[in-house]
């Protein structure tokens, strides 16, 4: 999934009713991810979401990237199982703002790229 300049895009659970991304397999890299390119839209934002088995893409190699100057708020969420990173941020050029409560982990390439 793609969210372009201008475009925006927030999932907000609950602590009861999660959403999930995750690939057809529980293998890592078996979906690509989620990619903001360009995208400094304040209402990008996950909450209570839960992200597993993506990060399959050699050039955006996280579960969630952010690419060229974007936004992202994410709390009460996990990132795990990525064939890459958890969260990746090139040269930290994005604006990656952590509301807590978020666990990172059998990310291959570490939970965190830059």
């Amino acid at each position: 999934m793609i969210v372009w300049t201008g475009g925006s895009f927030n999932c907000v659970g609950t602590a009861a009713d999660r959403i999930r991304f995750t690939g057809d397999s529980a293998t890592p890299g078996s979906w690509e991810g989620i990619r903001y390119i360009s995208s400094i839209s304040t209402l990008n934002r996950f909450d209570y979401c839960d992200f597993s088995y993506g990060g399959s893409s050699s050039t955006y190699t996280g579960i969630i990237t952010l690419w060229t100057t974007s936004y992202l708020r994410l709390g009460n969420s996990s990132v795990t199982n990525s064939a890459g990173h958890g969260l990746f941020n090139p040269n930290n050029a994005s604006t990656f703002v952590d509301d807590g409560n978020n666990s990172f982990s059998g990310n291959a390439m570490g939970d965190f790229g830059n």
